[in-house]
């Protein structure tokens, strides 16, 4: 009897370790997952099931007077853009180097993985001497500037657009077309030829446009192309990509992104980390790098940093720099086991293997 009771105590344990360890191997085999609350999301504008979605980061009044002013100027006034809002970390944006506002923290992205969001305005106060920034797929905007800074800093986020200033220490951005050597360049499409863009040697097309001034609300008819070819581009993928389009702030909660951390040096950008995160992430943006995850592709830029300010008479100066400091950005993650990311050359310099950060990659 007492034989009987003990084989029967021995068999209960040993069942029960089994069980245990069973579901220690089916925990470690899933993803780990650090519930992440999701910050509010307030659409303001929804134009287009397959539109570029905008997201103004800042506080209600601020979105609802950028709102206003966006839809009455090119090209948020073509119907291809929706328009989000929530609020600012604030102490999360920088001062770059004591001049430039810079919003583009691990903390900024996540509350912009909330809504839906292609590009981002990150709009804080701050003096006046302090310049806007454009990194990224985002414009970090002093509400300290005139309106004209959005659409001077998103033909930067957006078409890869050049500074048509000349100031020292201003860069020509690789691959901008409104800076050329020659009118014909233009294709007929300038308003007229002038000296001084970017560098004093190459061309623009409009005398004073908003890529110069903020005096101005205009690209000018050359840019305006540029800028035009790009958008369709955008709604056009969109259209065509199964997944995307997330219009519904609601479909955030159920979507992931992956969090991709690195920095630039001499050899070019240097990916550190690849995590997974819960919330929405671009869709589309533009930039001279590339990735590719399974069927999903896409562009990024993190070699380029423009900063802007005005002076009183709204004509613009600053400096264009290489950056420095490290960079994140997200990409939509719906499935997938590889990771590539390549040059501006076409080569590949990044290749990670999802299932090497677990089974799965860890979502917190």
């Amino acid at each position: 009897m007492k034989l009987k009771w003990l084989l029967t105590l021995v068999g209960a344990i040993l069942g029960l370790s089994i069980a245990i360890a069973f579901f220690i191997v089916q925990i470690s085999a899933q993803p780990s997952y650090t519930p992440t609350e999701l910050a509010e999301c307030n659409p303001l504008l929804i134009n287009n099931q397959d539109g570029i979605n905008i997201l103004i980061m800042s506080d209600k009044q601020v979105a609802e007077d950028y709102l206003k002013y966006l839809t009455q100027n090119y090209p948020f006034n073509q119907n291809n853009f929706n328009f989000y809002h929530t609020s600012l970390v604030e102490d999360h944006c920088n001062l770059y180097r004591g001049q430039a506002l810079l919003c583009t923290s691990d903390k900024i992205l996540e509350r912009a993985s909330s809504c839906p969001h292609d590009y981002l305005f990150v709009a804080k106060e701050e003096k006046p001497s302090i310049r806007s920034a454009a990194y990224l797929n985002i414009a970090s905007i002093n509400t300290n500037h005139k309106n004209t800074v959005l659409l001077h800093e998103f033909g930067h986020i957006f078409a890869n657009l050049a500074e048509e200033y000349v100031e020292a220490g201003t860069r020509l951005p690789r691959n901008s077309k409104n800076c050329v050597s020659q009118c014909e360049d233009f294709n007929g499409l300038e308003e007229g030829c002038f000296e001084g863009c970017t560098s004093p040697s190459l061309i623009r097309s409009i005398e004073n446009g908003v890529m110069r001034t903020l005096s101005s609300a205009s690209y000018g008819s050359f840019n305006e192309e540029v800028i035009s070819v790009i958008m369709s581009k955008a709604v056009n993928n969109k259209a065509r990509i199964t997944g995307a389009s997330i219009t519904d702030p609601a479909k955030c909660e159920e979507s992931s992104y992956l969090l991709v951390t690195g920095e630039v040096n001499d050899r070019g950008p240097e990916i550190r980390d690849v995590s997974l995160r819960k919330g929405c992430s671009p869709e589309f943006t533009t930039g001279d790098y590339s990735y590719i995850l399974d069927s999903t592709r896409g562009n990024f830029n993190p070699e380029f940093l423009f900063t802007d300010v005005p002076d009183e008479t709204d004509y613009l100066s600053g400096e264009t720099y290489t950056s420095e400091i490290p960079f994140s950005f997200a990409i939509p993650y719906y499935d997938g086991e590889n990771l590539e990311i390549y040059d501006n050359d076409g080569n590949l310099f990044h290749q990670e293997n999802l299932q090497s950060l677990g089974e799965e990659p860890c979502l917190v």
